[in-house]
């Protein structure tokens, strides 16, 4: 994963890391036409598969990250796209790692309040 990503400094936030791997949603659209959105896949895909890789592991191993997806499988997603959106969180926290220097902390991650999942009402 830190060799997919490189240097972490060289981005201007975790929005800016999100979209290079690839996990921002993009819409289709072609004129009047408005698709659904779907994940842009920009970026490596190795990393993709690292941080889906990780989020399963965090889900089998971590009860913080456990609580999380079963969360969001309450809410009705579905399992495949509940792991998309932990790999997305496990970007954030990687990046906020890696910029601040310091270790995993499960005890501020479980103090984290989600948001509205984004698309959904």
């Amino acid at each position: 994963m830190r060799a997919e990503l490189g240097d972490v400094t060289r981005f201007e936030g975790v929005d800016h890391v999100i979209a290079y791997a690839g996990l921002d949603p993009r819409t289709v659209q072609s004129g009047a036409f408005v698709g659904q959105k779907h994940l842009s896949k920009r970026g490596p895909g190795a990393l993709r598969h690292v941080l889906y890789l990780a989020a399963v592991g965090a889900v089998r191993c971590r009860p913080e990250w456990r609580q999380r997806y079963q969360r969001l499988l309450d809410r009705g997603r579905p399992k495949k796209e509940a792991l998309t959106i932990l790999s997305r969180a496990v970007l954030k926290v990687v990046y906020h790692l890696l910029r601040t220097g310091t270790s995993y902390d499960p005890g501020a991650l479980a103090a984290l309040k989600p948001g509205p999942a984004p698309g959904r009402a």
